[in-house]
């Protein structure tokens, strides 16, 4: 079956949540863009783990924070591709190494998940693949 995630693009950004009780639930719809977006949702997700069951009043700190360096921040990557399907998965596999193929459903289209991996070395190795159409940063 084709994965959810598959149809994410442009300015749409998609939560795939999987729930002991709820099953598979997808949230998907415009953001503000890619990068405000991901650290309000991480910022989001982390709270609510964090307190979970409870109630919490939230502050700001004058405390200043240290950014970390984007391209030393690691992720698993969801990429879709244009071209044949075997030789763009030969030619992912020889830029990202191990990788793990996803089902597209579409003609001329092919999908794969990478392993983890810094922004920085996705970024330098996907400039090798001219051939991708979108990449979406997934956890698992």
């Amino acid at each position: 079956s084709r994965n959810p995630l598959y149809s994410v693009n442009d300015v749409f950004n998609g939560i795939y949540v999987k729930g002991n009780m709820l099953g598979d639930v997808m949230f998907y719809g415009k953001g503000a863009g890619k990068l405000p977006t991901a650290s309000a949702v991480v910022s989001d997700i982390i709270d609510a783990v964090k307190h979970r069951g409870t109630s919490v009043m939230c502050l700001w700190s004058a405390e200043k924070q240290k950014m970390a360096d984007f391209a030393d921040v690691k992720h698993v990557f969801f990429v879709r591709v244009k071209g044949d399907k075997e030789a763009m998965l030969k030619k992912a596999s020889e830029l990202f190494g191990g990788i793990t193929p996803v089902d597209a459903g579409i003609d001329g289209e092919c999908a794969f998940i990478t392993q983890s991996i810094s922004e920085g070395d996705f970024k330098a190795k996907s400039e090798k693949l001219p051939e991708m159409i979108t990449r979406i940063r997934v956890t698992f």
